[in-house]
């Protein structure tokens, strides 16, 4: 059912989840650069100048700047979408509705018929638009920081990919 109502709109979908995989990416470079400006700051070497740390640090604002214009741009188009998923869930559940016999009215209250025209539905939208498309730019942004951990330390990644999932568990 939840993939018949978000076909119609399966290319904003793809364009929503290709920005986020775009803005999870940006989230992985932030840390590097970070580092190589701290790395710049702090080391005395010969080579390292104001230039490079100009430079570095227009890259950081830039960095900042296309992750604000890609969740700006991701915000603006799933929540449209999703806007639209909504009319039409409700649309149809209202059509659901309308076909019933009347018996079935009469043996529901109001308020559960109500409940579920607004409240039921915003739950089944923020699924589609929350929680589903967000599962796959997630599962990236944590492989590659993963990936990255493991390149700078492999014992100190070992522990945090078993630790974190653990504690989470625990506070959950």
């Amino acid at each position: 059912m939840l993939l018949t109502l978000a076909a119609p709109y399966r290319l904003a979908l793809a364009v929503g989840l290709i920005l986020m995989l775009c803005e999870s990416a940006a989230l992985l470079v932030m840390p590097w650069l970070g580092g190589r400006l701290a790395e710049t700051f702090l080391q005395e070497r010969a080579g390292s100048s104001t230039i490079d740390i100009q430079v570095l640090f227009l890259g950081a604002l830039a960095l900042f700047a296309v992750q604000a214009v890609l969740k700006f741009s991701n915000i603006y188009l799933l929540g449209g979408t999703t806007t639209r998923i909504l009319a039409d869930l409700k649309i149809r559940v209202y059509d659901h509705l309308q076909a019933l016999p009347l018996a079935f009215s009469h043996r529901r209250r109001h308020g559960d018929t109500l409940a579920l025209l607004t409240h039921d539905v915003y739950v089944v939208s923020d699924y589609i638009s929350v929680t589903a498309l967000a599962a796959l730019p997630l599962f990236f942004t944590v492989s590659g920081a993963l990936a990255l951990m493991f390149r700078i330390d492999s014992l100190l990644a070992m522990f945090a990919a078993i630790i974190i999932p653990l504690l989470y568990l625990l506070l959950k």
